[in-house]
């Protein structure tokens, strides 16, 4: 398994978890921490997931990177989390994603540790962006990414072979644009004399076919809604 590294005033109790630990030492002070722990926990109903150097206010992280702000340091590549079912209200994403392997597993587990109607907000890049294109990105998004996991009324117009159980509400998608001022907007004049604002609001499928090579946009925003 691997190595889990705990800061023990925000470790978020697992029994399974727990059980899995090979290491009677670690085991140990795990479970005799979780007293001491608990008062710190009270509250903590936001996970920020791969959350860098620059966690949420508030928010319990959790990512790969031993000298990030992570209160629990795992590979999120390794599955499951060390998270317990239905634990947290609201769990951000931003930029994270696109660096893991599996995103269907990894929505699915998203999926279990939230809780009935929490909220998932996500910010990816959008494929048209250069930085879509970094080394250590794996995957590209349109608008439609997440669409796999929303009930089929919603996108009744598509045919998925869905197998997941994690089903989700889409409450908001918004592509969001590089902010440009000074001399930049001048150089993107075109971005202002073309209605691309616009489009991509309220047509984002329009816009990505045939005008996200003219006009790139920066990254998306999603908020989805858990359904169990």
């Amino acid at each position: 398994m691997t190595p889990i590294l705990w800061n023990l005033r925000l470790l978020e109790y697992d029994k399974q978890t727990l059980f899995q630990v090979t290491d009677t030492k670690m085991k140990t002070t795990i479970h005799s921490s979780f007293k001491y722990m608990l008062p710190y926990l009270q509250g903590k109903r936001t996970l920020d997931i791969g959350c860098g150097s620059n966690k949420a206010p508030g928010a319990i992280g959790i990512d790969i990177k031993e000298d990030s702000d992570a209160d629990i340091v795992w590979d999120l590549n390794q599955f499951p989390w060390p998270l317990r079912d239905n634990s947290f209200a609201r769990i951000i994403c931003d930029h994270s994603l696109e660096h893991l392997d599996d995103l269907v597993r990894v929505i699915e587990e998203i999926h279990r540790v939230a809780e009935p109607l929490g909220l998932v907000e996500i910010k990816v890049p959008h494929f048209s962006s250069p930085n879509a294109f970094a080394l250590t990105h794996k995957h590209f998004f349109t608008t439609q990414a997440f669409d796999y996991f929303l009930p089929r009324v919603a996108v009744k117009n598509r045919n998925y072979d869905i197998h997941s159980k994690a089903q989700f509400s889409l409450l908001e998608r918004k592509i969001i644009f590089a902010k440009r001022t000074g001399i930049k907007k001048i150089v993107h004049f075109h971005y202002y004399i073309f209605p691309v604002f616009p489009l991509a609001k309220y047509f984002p499928s329009m816009y990505e076919t045939y005008f996200a090579g003219m006009f790139p946009a920066h990254e998306i925003y999603f908020k989805l809604q858990v359904l169990k």
